[in-house]
């Protein structure tokens, strides 16, 4: 172990932290650039653990530590604060996911036998920062006495896919970029590199040379292949939280990259850990504070507003075995969209009333027209291309182009609200479509337009005709099912729903070939000829 710095500088005008830097070697000898931070040097007392892949090569000074770091050390916590492997002054290659597991536990290792450890280990970080600590809940050991995990989903499946189709808008530029980022500074990447033909050159091409995870990740686009229950498909993130024995603190947000995901993490929690855990949810996307940067500023929506300081009194709350300030043990926070207040149930369940809209002639109706068809040419040469990732890839919720903008995108509208409703819960979109080839892929978007005619996006699901009906026939006439992840808005009087059909939705999903097999080996795709029945194809939601 190097220590290459160790001074009292001042910091802050509340005291004079002790501020130091060292290089410590992990369970193979690769050193990790650490830094700790506490009041005094001899302070002892509850240590707050952080990980992060997003320093730069330069060490931050102290300063950099101002704001909810700077507000734990003045609570008397001492902050551990590590530059995961390849990443800032790291050593070692970055190869997301791959050794976050033993740098984690050899991190642990370490602060135990300090003279600043005090018996109490506290885990905090959103989205890879959070899946670091994921990676090795189930053996972090008794003295882990809470965390707050923000913004990130334990499944890697749901990550990297959504129904058997790669998310490019969320995993592609973004492990692109992580991958070996000190040693391949030079990468030959763009968005349309996810469309080459075959896929399987993605990883020479790019990099040079093969990335063995992202090369894997490819072959198994099947939720149930048993590639997803090894170590390296992610097996100890997604069970981490089974058998949890301290309390959790979750949020996400409703246009989150993980909303869906983290919803489900609650639901699977097995009742004695939920009841001592929380989960909010904000109106915003990715960065889920939504104290910056927002696209819509939802009225008491920020959770730095209306949670100060929310990470110290959680870990206090734990501590000093009170409530939280903000949320309910055992219970979900969510921000109720255009409503500006927030609401709290032990699960954020469907609203009690079922409003179905018939998809009929370009509208959504409260009743069915007489079936007719809908034909379009979906090519996925040139994919139909949308703004926002909504909740299942970057970009959360954005404005929309007009309704039909493209000859691939089908949009339906319902007539101008006569009065409010208030939706709460999941939604659904069942089709009924055919097509001329043997595989297709049909794409759903829900948005509203507002009084001013601005419309935004709400929810997405993207579905293949082979995923739902293995055998199918080209030509044939089946019913499909798309499924919306849980939102809570309010669309007013005078607003309008709309729901885009299409069969692509770039640059947030790879287009589909139109073929049947393995897309990474396929060397060309083919053009469909998709149908929409409408009349017989429905939308429907729940109100409050």
């Amino acid at each position: 172990m190097q220590v290459v710095m160790e001074s009292k500088k001042p910091f802050w005008h509340r005291f004079e932290a002790e501020y130091r830097t060292i290089m410590l070697p992990s369970y193979d000898g690769t050193e990790l650039f650490t830094q700790v931070l506490s009041q005094t040097p001899d302070s002892k007392g509850p240590v707050v653990v952080i990980r992060s892949p997003y320093e730069l090569v330069d060490a931050p000074p102290p300063e950099f530590f101002e704001g909810y770091l700077a507000d734990l050390v003045d609570d008397g916590y001492v902050i551990v604060y590590q530059h995961c492997r390849g990443c800032g002054k790291s050593d070692g290659e970055c190869v997301p996911y791959l050794n976050e597991r033993q740098d984690g536990l050899a991190l642990l290792e370490w602060i135990r036998k300090q003279p600043f450890y005090a018996e109490e280990i506290f885990l905090t970080g959103g989205s890879y920062l959070s899946s670091v600590h994921l990676s090795y809940l189930n053996a972090a050991g008794d003295d882990i006495k809470g965390a707050v995990l923000a913004v990130q989903d334990c499944n890697r499946y749901n990550i990297l896919y959504r129904n058997g189709f790669f998310k490019c808008g969320l995993h592609g530029s973004w492990a692109v970029g992580m991958y070996k980022k000190k040693q391949l500074t030079k990468k030959n990447f763009t968005k349309d590199s996810f469309r080459i033909f075959p896929l399987n050159a993605l990883s020479k091409t790019v990099f040079g040379e093969e990335n063995p995870l992202l090369t894997e990740e490819f072959c198994h686009p099947d939720p149930a292949d048993p590639f997803w229950e090894t170590p390296e498909g992610g097996k100890e993130y997604k069970h981490a939280l089974e058998n949890l024995k301290f309390p959790v603190l979750f949020t996400t947000s409703f246009y989150d990259i993980y909303t869906e995901g983290v919803i489900d993490m609650w639901e699977k929690l097995s009742p004695e850990s939920r009841e001592k855990c929380a989960l909010v949810v904000t109106p915003y996307s990715h960065a889920y504070l939504g104290n910056a940067n927002v696209v819509i500023p939802y009225k008491n929506g920020a959770l730095e507003d209306m949670w100060p300081h929310f990470q110290n009194d959680w870990f206090n709350s734990i501590r000093e075995k009170r409530p939280p300030r903000f949320v309910t043990p055992g219970c979900v926070t969510w921000h109720a969209q255009h409503e500006a207040l927030w609401r709290t149930a032990p699960h954020l369940d469907n609203g009690p009333k079922a409003k179905t809209f018939f998809l009929n002639d370009r509208t959504l109706e409260v009743e069915s027209a007489p079936e007719e068809k809908i034909d379009f040419t979906y090519n996925p040469y040139n994919p139909a291309e949308f703004k926002g990732g909504c909740c299942n890839n970057f970009e959360g919720q954005q404005l929309q182009d007009a309704p039909d903008s493209r000859y691939d995108i089908i949009s339906f509208l319902t007539k101008v609200l006569e009065k409010d409703m208030v939706l709460q819960g999941r939604g659904e979109v069942v089709l009924k479509v055919a097509s001329d080839c043997e595989d297709t892929c049909f794409y759903a978007r829900l948005s509203y337009i507002n009084s001013a005619g601005e419309c935004y996006c709400l929810r997405d699901d993207i579905v293949s005709l082979r995923g739902q009906h293995p055998d199918y026939t080209p030509g044939t006439a089946v019913e499909i099912k798309l499924n919306f992840a849980p939102n809570a808005v309010r669309i007013a009087q005078g607003e309008q729903l709309r729901l885009d059909i299409s069969s692509s939705c770039w640059p947030y999903f790879l287009p589909h070939r139109n073929k049947v097999g393995n897309y990474w080996e396929m060397e060309s795709a083919a053009i469909a000829r998709n149908t929409i029945f409408t009349g017989s194809s429905k939308l429907t939601l729940f109100e409050r």
